[in-house]
């Protein structure tokens, strides 16, 4: 095989690997993901990036008045899981019903400032692993 034939093999190797990679180094950062929802959460902004809406003047929630943080109780934010199948990532909580913004607020999933975090993390996993190949 000639030098030419073998680039051919490895960048075909390298073009159906890159996929699998970059899905493999991603959910390796499920606790990364986690923790970004949680910290985003806890400043009061949504999976959009947007402040979420702020408690009512009168709430008994945890340093009420300010933007809701859904950590009333914690069992929220200590339930939430980065998920992964064929479809994606999801992320969710079993304790979901603890949000009764659900349908108005994302409160699960990732800002642009989050994937934008993720980005930063995987990215140099995935260009190591690409030049082993």
């Amino acid at each position: 095989m000639n030098a030419i034939e073998k680039t051919i093999k490895r960048v075909k190797n390298i073009q159906s690997s890159i996929e699998k990679i970059a899905k493999e180094e991603i959910e390796k950062q499920a606790g990364l993901i986690e923790r970004l929802n949680r910290s985003r959460l806890a400043k009061g902004i949504d999976a959009e990036g947007n402040a979420t809406p702020k408690y009512a003047a009168n709430s008994k929630a945890p340093k009420a008045p300010g933007n809701i943080k859904f950590l009333d109780s914690g069992d929220f934010y200590a339930d939430i899981q980065a998920k992964f199948d064929n479809a994606g990532l999801t992320v969710d909580s079993s304790k979901f019903f603890l949000d009764p913004f659900r349908g108005t607020v994302e409160t699960l999933g990732l800002s642009p400032d989050d994937i934008e975090k993720l980005i930063n993390v995987v990215i140099p996993k995935i260009v190591k692993r690409i030049k082993a190949l």
